[in-house]
């Protein structure tokens, strides 16, 4: 089973957990702006999802492949 850090609770909105308050607030924030990214992305019509090597040539670009 996978560790998360934020929920979201039916009828309540998004919990989120973190060492601190602001980093708690900051996942929540994060949540939020991806939500609305892929709002939009939707809207724009159908997409697929990036192949495993795209997406590391992105973590890679963007300094995060310890995320991969």
């Amino acid at each position: 089973m996978e560790a998360y850090n934020w929920a979201i609770l039916p009828r309540h909105g998004v919990v989120a957990g973190a060492p601190t308050a602001w980093d708690a607030c900051q996942r929540g924030e994060g949540l939020e702006h991806y939500a609305k990214v892929v709002m939009i992305a939707r809207g724009c019509g159908p997409s697929e999802p990036l192949s495993p090597e795209q997406r590391m040539e992105l973590l890679t670009f963007w300094g995060l492949e310890q995320l991969g």
